[in-house]
């Protein structure tokens, strides 16, 4: 009986330890909740694009509810935003990244990347011409 009492035991235990590490995991995986839903206080909003303070930058800014990763991927063809900016602090609710050395009069399309999830106009990337800042 006593057999039988810590077998029981021992397998619940078992059990409650795999559930609690799925739990603990689903949580910490980036874009989901501790159930798996996904986040949308990661969406970005409030997004602002101004002159950096060097000659030949932007800074590109956006808030977040929670605290999310984020980065930006910018290039000068829309089809192909090949280049990635990260700002200093990449988990954060608010996000900016600097984005240096680009031509003044070229057009630059970019999208904000939060949280594993891309967010542009629509699935579009934004763009900017810096001499129009």
């Amino acid at each position: 009986m006593k057999l039988k009492l810590f077998v029981f035991l021992g397998i619940f235990s078992l059990l409650l330890v795999s559930f609690s590490a799925v739990l603990l995991v689903t949580k910490n995986v980036s874009g989901f909740d501790m159930f798996g839903s996904k986040k949308v206080d990661c969406v970005p909003y409030n997004v602002f694009l101004e002159k950096g303070e060097k000659d030949y930058s932007v800074k590109i800014s956006w808030l977040t509810k929670a605290k999310c990763f984020s980065f930006v991927q910018y290039g000068m063809d829309s089809k192909d935003i090949d280049m990635i900016g990260v700002g200093s602090n990449s988990k954060a609710k608010e996000h900016s990244v600097i984005i240096e050395k680009i031509s003044p009069s070229e057009k630059y399309f970019f999208l904000i990347n939060s949280d594993d999830q891309t967010y542009g106009n629509g699935g579009v990337p934004l763009e900017f011409v810096l001499n129009n800042l």
